[in-house]
């Protein structure tokens, strides 16, 4: 079986890596734990902007505000994949789970453009 491919996934636009992060998808939130490991928890996207994505965590996942990373992407099939990593402050800003990433950085990625044969 040989899995031949054109090229890789394309870098997106900040504005292109925000429109996949549409109000109820699920993403993966990543922040420092208090002995410096990562921990990634699920989370639903609320809203978001060019500047802010609101989140709402998964029952029982606790939210501690901080430097966070998002990471979130869209599939019908391989050659549509679409996705975002968005880095920020995650600040809470409710007891339910709610938070806030107020975004200093965000980049798309898409296979759009990427041919495969299996």
């Amino acid at each position: 079986m040989s899995d031949a491919r054109a090229g890789g996934p394309l870098s997106t636009s900040r504005a292109e890596a925000m429109a996949v992060l549409s109000p109820g998808l699920v993403a993966s939130l990543c922040l420092e734990a208090a002995d410096g490991s990562l921990r990634a928890l699920p989370v639903r996207v609320v809203q978001a902007t060019l500047d802010v994505v609101g989140l709402s965590a998964a029952a029982g996942a606790n939210l501690e505000a901080g430097p966070a990373c998002l990471v979130a992407d869209e599939f019908a099939s391989y050659v549509g994949i679409r996705g975002a990593i968005v880095r920020g402050a995650l600040s809470v800003v409710a007891a339910d789970g709610r938070a806030d990433l107020t975004v200093t950085h965000a980049r798309g990625f898409s296979f759009e453009n990427t041919t495969t044969s299996l």
